[in-house]
């Protein structure tokens, strides 16, 4: 049941990887294996709130190598594999990282192949638009103000202090609340 449990966990993560840069199912490995790099680096209840690495090897893994898979990224051409005016850099789309070397796996997009480097530069704000073969950015959704009437018709209410205060604002202070007991 347990093993079960974690396979849909992992699967969702890829899902939903996959799906956040609108990548092909024909990357699905790629995903699945960065999940599983991924949640054995985070904590977890099952090895006393350590990661899983962490329990193995004695040792906390880092963090700052990690990117947002499916990001744009530029691969830095070696001098002596280009000609003085050609590109430094080729695009990439991340699809993980390297189990050989510290390395990241890239999908050339010029070659259509995929490598692994360590010098990449990311756009994590970017994404691939497979129709139309170019870069795209993600647009982000800034909420709007909401004006003070509809917030009291949204379920606002005073507060002990007498300000009125929204429903997030209980929510947070009551899982606060309880994440202190």
């Amino acid at each position: 049941m347990e093993y079960q449990k974690e396979r849909r966990t992992v699967m969702e993560m890829a899902r939903s990887m996959l799906q956040e840069k609108h990548l092909p199912k024909a990357f699905w490995a790629e995903a699945v294996y960065t999940a599983v790099y991924l949640l054995n680096r985070c904590p977890t209840k099952a090895v006393q709130n350590m990661t899983p690495i962490e329990a193995w090897s004695g040792k906390k893994p880092s963090a700052k190598h990690l990117r947002v898979f499916g990001s744009i990224c530029y691969v830095h051409i070696p001098t002596e594999k280009r000609h003085k005016l050609e590109e430094k850099t080729e695009k990439g789309i991340f699809l993980g990282y390297s189990t050989q070397s510290k390395g990241y796996r890239i999908y050339n997009l010029k070659t259509k192949k995929l490598i692994i480097s360590r010098d990449v530069e990311f756009d994590e704000d970017a994404m691939w638009n497979w129709d139309e073969e170019k870069v795209e950015r993600q647009s982000v959704m800034i909420p709007k103000e909401t004006p003070p009437q509809q917030q009291q018709e949204e379920g606002n209410r005073p507060s002990r202090n007498g300000k009125e205060e929204s429903t997030s604002t209980r929510i947070t202070q009551k899982a606060t609340t309880i994440r202190r007991d």
